[in-house]
């Protein structure tokens, strides 16, 4: 699932949940050219359509375009 928010000021807030029970590994958003196989992520766009903030829990990275976040080992999430 994927729900998209839109802030009065122009920011966006892409939220991105996998089915814990389904097998797909790698979840993706098209129009936002994102790519993860998190759990849960959380990727904020500032007003000009710039990446400026990613969250995820339960997975080991999330890529949008050109910008890819890892997770540290040992970690169960990342904010960046």
């Amino acid at each position: 699932m994927a729900v998209l928010i839109i802030l009065t000021d122009g920011r966006e807030d892409l939220l991105i949940a996998a089915d814990p029970e389904d097998e797909c590994t790698t979840l993706s958003q098209p129009d936002w050219k994102c790519t993860t196989d998190a759990d849960f992520c959380v990727i904020r766009r500032d007003a000009q359509g710039a990446i400026n903030h990613v969250f995820f829990h339960g997975g080991s990275y999330a890529q949008c375009g050109a910008r890819r976040v890892t997770l540290a080992e040992g970690a169960t999430w990342m904010e960046q």
